[in-house]
């Protein structure tokens, strides 16, 4: 009776074990296993896991390698490894075991691995930039002269070659012909298209030793006078505008900032991929009127170098080229200006007078010969808006209002025409008659003096005649 017993009791333990065994298996070993291969650029700083979408799932969990789990379909990782495994743990209505998704992350080393060399010797110098893996064809630009080349194997321009290029192996070369030219010298960067804004290359800066004095070539690029950005940020408009800063260097920058009127902190764009070209991007959402300073340094520290960028907001498109002008009555040919910002194109132009008139104007436009008002400017596509008047009279004084249309808005600037007290013809015949007065007044008072000379010369020489008398002993 007690075999039994105890019998009955281990197969109920076996049962009861084997039930938590299928349990743990289902937690440990999914009924479903799928396979998913990423490849990110290590460009990125993070990676999001996406669980596969599916609208009859019911929930889903996501298990790092270290096996922390976490809820939700998708979740993000800092990128600190090379490669990585995640498991998307699926539940699907009308399932009772997990459906699991293994995510393999590798990161790729992206051609922003780069490296720089210069060989000289007495017929070339070549400015070599290497990646770490084949490229598409390359492009050298020169700071100076705005040239821009095509660096692809075998190609010859001039001067010029590609000469140690080769693609396949990741490297791009431009050649240069000695002597160099003055248009030689100066930065150049040697620079991979990766998209049509982003870009990664190799700065050089190549000094002319016999004539720059300056052991610091860089400084024309370090000029404290600040850089003139006009911005266009319209009140009414609930868009955010962005405004792109850009600091270039002549050589690798280590690390960048920028700071404006109001402080901040402001992370620079693609700086991974563009220090090596010696540039600095920043993109900055509703920026404002100021003097903001992009400071950069290389690996060698040293002091910070700074670009400074003076930033001039406005809430219209365009702005009073003369903001006021001073005229007489009779006044001919006196011109009104206003032109648009970001080179912005002029739909429609006119000048509204201080009485209300409104004048359209247009370089097409060919005035009547009664008109006093003609168009003055670049042309609409310029950006220009300005009319010239023939010949002011008493009602033109005022304040006139450039009305433009600019993307389909319409917008006035204000200007004035102010009435001089005397006319510049007034002031111009008054300075002849000054002249001439002083002149005749200058004159009469020269012909006295001469007269009295020669007045004193002839007693002189008539009491010598005399035996030595003067002329006042002669009177006695």
């Amino acid at each position: 009776m007690n075999i039994m017993y105890v019998l009955r009791e281990f197969v109920v333990e076996k049962m009861q074990y084997r039930q938590k065994m299928k349990y743990r298996q289902a937690d440990t070993a999914p009924k479903k296993v799928d396979v998913m291969n990423v490849t990110i650029s290590d460009t990125s700083r993070s990676y999001t896991v996406n669980c596969p979408d599916d609208t009859s799932r019911r929930y889903c969990r996501i298990l790092d390698e270290d096996d922390n789990s976490y809820d939700g379909c998708s979740k993000s990782f800092d990128i600190t490894w090379d490669t990585a495994r995640f498991r998307c743990r699926i539940l699907y209505w009308g399932d009772m075991d997990e459906t699991e998704t293994v995510v393999n992350v590798i990161v790729e080393k992206s051609m922003r691995d780069v490296t720089w060399s210069i060989e000289e010797n007495d017929a070339h110098i070549v400015l070599n930039c290497h990646y770490r893996s084949s490229v598409s064809p390359c492009r050298a630009i020169s700071a100076a002269s705005k040239r821009q080349m095509m660096l692809l194997d075998g190609h010859l321009a001039e001067r010029y070659s590609a000469y140690n290029t080769k693609i396949s192996q990741g490297i791009c070369a431009l050649e240069i012909r000695k002597p160099l030219l003055k248009e030689d010298y100066g930065v150049w960067r040697i620079y991979l298209p990766i998209t049509p804004t982003d870009n990664s290359g190799c700065v050089f800066n190549l000094k002319d030793k016999q004539h720059d004095q300056d052991d610091d070539g860089d400084l024309h690029l370090m000029a404290p006078q600040a850089k003139l950005v006009e911005v266009f940020h319209d009140p009414l408009s609930s868009t955010t505008s962005t405004t792109e800063l850009s600091c270039e260097a002549p050589y690798s920058i280590e690390y960048c900032y920028l700071s404006g009127p109001q402080g901040g902190n402001y992370v620079p764009d693609r700086f991974d991929r563009q220090k090596t070209l010696g540039i600095c991007n920043f993109k900055v959402s509703n920026i404002t009127s100021g003097i903001w300073a992009c400071g950069f340094n290389d690996a060698s520290g040293g002091e910070d170098r700074l670009n400074y960028f003076d930033v001039k907001v406005y809430d219209k498109p365009g702005k009073a080229i003369t903001p006021e002008i001073k005229a007489s009555k009779g006044d001919e040919d006196k011109r009104m200006l206003c032109r648009t910002i970001l080179d912005l194109q002029i739909e429609i132009c006119r000048f509204i007078s201080p009485s209300g008139e409104v004048h359209a104007l247009s370089e097409n436009f060919v005035p009547s010969d009664d008109s006093r008002f003609r168009y003055h400017g670049a042309g609409l596509r310029s950006g220009e808006c300005g009319v010239e008047i023939v010949e002011v009279e008493r009602e033109d004084f005022g304040r006139w209002k450039c009305a433009i249309k600019v993307q389909g808005k319409d917008y006035a600037i204000e200007m004035d025409l102010i009435e001089e007290v005397i006319s510049n013809t007034a002031i111009l015949a008054i300075s002849i008659s000054a002249t001439v007065l002083a002149c005749a007044v200058g004159g009469f008072f020269a012909y006295k003096k001469l007269n009295a000379r020669r007045r004193v010369q002839y007693q002189v020489r008539l009491g010598s005649s005399t035996g030595g008398l003067s002329t006042a002993s002669t009177g006695a």
